[in-house]
């Protein structure tokens, strides 16, 4: 039988793998793939987080941004709280060419931060856990907040704004 397997080599050793080979490999490539499983579970979970971190770093940053913007150019602030902010500005924006009464404040209930008008009301986020608005010198409002994601996750920004119109 010339296509038979031959199951001895060309000096009469066996070929082949013993059962305890093959049990071995087996049980090693298990460890393997037991340790890489958890690899990649644990990256798919930083991954996830990041990209969490992500949706709030930059919706957190769009509207403190907004709002320092707005701020450096107020001709006179009106009114100051905790969670609020009232102030009357040069010009308006393409958007809301209102320039008087512009406020920005922060509803704890529904964790908004909203810019009103006159003419128009926007939602600039909808995940601040804290907000507050300080003055620590003159003519100087710290802005700080604490956004929460849909995991838990936190992220502080903080700013700092003084009108130009106050600069000398």
């Amino acid at each position: 039988m010339k296509y038979a397997m031959e199951l001895t080599g060309p000096r009469g050793i066996p070929r082949g793998f013993t059962m305890i080979e093959l049990v071995l490999v087996i049980v090693l490539l298990g460890i393997m793939g037991g340790f890489s499983i958890q690899y990649v579970s644990s990256m798919l979970q930083a991954n996830r987080f990041m990209s969490g971190q992500k949706d709030i770093v930059d919706e957190g940053r769009l509207a403190i941004e907004f709002m320092v913007r707005e701020l450096r150019v107020a001709k006179d602030i009106t009114a100051t709280t905790s969670t609020s902010i009232t102030f009357d500005k040069f010009s308006g924006l393409p958007q809301d060419d209102d320039a008087t009464s512009i406020q920005y404040s922060w509803n704890a209930g529904t964790r908004t931060l909203s810019r009103a008008s006159s003419n128009v009301t926007a939602i600039l986020s909808t995940r601040i856990k804290t907000f507050s608005i300080t003055t620590p010198s003159a003519d100087l409002y710290q802005i700080d907040m604490e956004l929460e994601g849909s995991e838990g996750e936190t992220f502080v920004l903080r700013s700092g704004v003084r009108p130009r119109v106050t600069v000398s």
